[in-house]
């Protein structure tokens, strides 16, 4: 029966389709984004979340390197849920928002990927730039949980 799906709607359908059960069970297949807004670092603050942002643009290849292999990844996918995962589109450089946030956050290229404690400052030793595969990543999101427990 599953090879008959397999073979009827392609290996890629197929392999969406079991992946929840591959994985252990009801795990969403990815990472829940959110837009940046004041708005959300205050929900984060009020349940005590850490927040990750990744700051990236449409033609930068190490940030499509980070969707397709690190960012796709079942345990991160998994990790992701205990935190307020944002994106930072830096693709147009004459937008005043975005020039705001690049100040804010002295984002100097993309990737950037900047960790916040649920008060909503920066934890410094864990930004990253460029690519990090998915075990350097997930071992920073579980030393922001950490901290975010602690804090």
């Amino acid at each position: 029966m599953l090879a008959l799906y397999a073979a009827t709607t392609g290996i890629d359908a197929f392999i969406r389709t079991i992946q929840p059960s591959l994985s252990g069970g009801n795990v969403q297949s990815t990472i829940q984004w959110m837009p940046y807004s004041n708005e959300t670092l205050q929900q984060a603050s009020l349940e005590n979340k850490p927040v990750f942002i990744d700051f990236y643009a449409d033609w930068c290849v190490p940030c499509k390197e980070l969707d397709a292999s690190t960012f796709s990844a079942p345990e991160v996918i998994r990790r992701s849920k205990d935190f307020f995962m944002l994106k930072v589109d830096l693709t147009s450089t004459d937008d005043r928002k975005t020039e705001a946030m690049r100040a804010k956050y002295q984002v100097k290229g993309v990737p950037t990927l900047v960790f916040l404690n649920p008060g909503g400052q920066e934890i410094a030793d864990l930004r990253g730039t460029g690519f990090e595969t998915k075990d350097v990543f997930l071992e920073k999101m579980n030393q922001a949980m950490q901290r975010a427990k602690t804090q």
